[in-house]
């Protein structure tokens, strides 16, 4: 087991050296708006520079989904709107507001259940929108709403939910042969069975992860894919080897503008070298990770790093610089404890699917 995931590791950074950069990406992206010779063409790149966007500027993922979604409209494109409601239910649930994640996305469920909304869709002059019927991708973009389910539930770390919806979304993408679906979803069925010390199942679902990326050359989470394998292998007291996955994880999430992943990632080194009393690399790690999550707003990365920080001054005999990182990690704990009380208080009474059933009755009665 050991020689075959180091096989996989070796096949992954060599395919990724042939890939374009983000530079190269952005700056294409803004040509094409640039240049863009009619609204369906700017539509397609502002759907493009939100995702471009999503794991990397929160606040600009989410200006350039409002500019989407208003064109997207006005071109009455309704599966184009639906992708971009996913896009914007995705950024609102990172940031916690969960009840507006959900509406978002049932409002995208109704739209890619229609099928009468494949008759007006606006087919990109790429290979990949050319070579699929405007069915697949309706189909593609309900999966998505199966898919962001499956986020929402996992927030709430309602694993055995997730996992439902996750499969649920593998389902629709086996139905329509798409294999760059088959990607994330087992990447977070493989957290969740390893949020449930499911260690073994965690392994079987990260190694078919590692299997479609090759396939596909979907490398945007590949960083979260090998940090998942890196988290393997510390659970199987192999710290060496999860090293290695983790360096190669900041790496590659680096490489991919991933600065969600790089808060996490850092945060598991920092917390590596913290074990073995490293402090000078730990705060190496964890002072990347504190930049990066108050860069992205990332709650939970701005406290973990800030509680490790403080904790090495202090064994360090730095009083002042324990002190002040105790004040901004309590201060952001207590926080972000009365925020998860709130959003889940807000769902204690109602389910996931009665608050899909409630909002798709509101809308009906709206209309009326």
């Amino acid at each position: 087991m050991k020689r075959l995931r180091t096989v996989y590791l070796i096949i992954f950074l060599s395919a990724i050296e042939y890939s374009s950069a983000n530079a190269q990406e952005l700056d294409s992206l803004r040509n094409a708006m640039a240049n863009a010779g009619n609204d369906s063409i700017r539509m397609y790149t502002l759907i493009n520079l939100a995702q471009y966007y999503i794991e990397l500027d929160r606040d600009s993922s989410l200006f350039y989904t409002g500019q989407a979604l208003d064109m997207s409209r006005k071109l009455n494109q309704p599966l184009w709107t639906a992708e971009s409601l996913l896009n914007k239910a995705y950024v609102l649930m990172h940031l916690g507001d969960l009840v507006s994640s959900i509406r978002l996305v049932n409002e995208s469920s109704e739209i890619s259940k229609n099928a009468a909304n494949e008759q007006n869709f606006y087919n990109p002059p790429l290979e990949y929108y050319l070579s699929h019927s405007p069915r697949s991708i309706r189909l593609y973009v309900l999966a998505g709403a199966s898919h962001q389910l499956g986020n929402l539930y996992s927030s709430t770390r309602n694993s055995e939910k997730a996992i439902k919806y996750f499969q649920e979304e593998i389902a629709i993408a086996e139905s329509i042969n798409s294999k760059d679906l088959l990607v994330t979803s087992n990447m977070n069925i493989g957290t969740c069975y390893f949020r449930l010390n499911r260690v073994d199942s965690a392994f079987v679902y990260v190694e078919r992860v590692l299997k479609n990326a090759i396939l596909t050359e979907s490398f945007s989470y590949l960083g979260n894919i090998l940090e998942d394998m890196g988290d393997v292998y510390l659970k199987q007291n192999l710290p060496d080897s999860a090293k290695q996955y983790y360096w190669q994880a900041l790496h590659t999430s680096g490489k991919y503008n991933n600065l969600s992943a790089e808060v996490s990632i850092n945060t598991k080194l920092a917390g590596f070298y913290h074990e073995k009393a490293q402090y000078d690399s730990s705060i190496y790690y964890a002072d990347k990770a504190l930049r990066i999550a108050n860069a992205l707003k990332v709650g939970w990365g701005i406290s973990a790093a800030a509680e490790m920080l403080s904790d090495i001054y202090r064994k360090k005999g730095n009083s002042d610089s324990a002190y002040a990182y105790l004040l901004l990690t309590k201060k952001l704990k207590d926080s972000l404890a009365n925020e998860r009380i709130e959003m889940l208080q807000r769902f204690q009474n109602i389910g996931f699917e009665e608050q899909l059933s409630v909002e798709k009755k509101e809308r009906k009665e709206s209309l009326i």
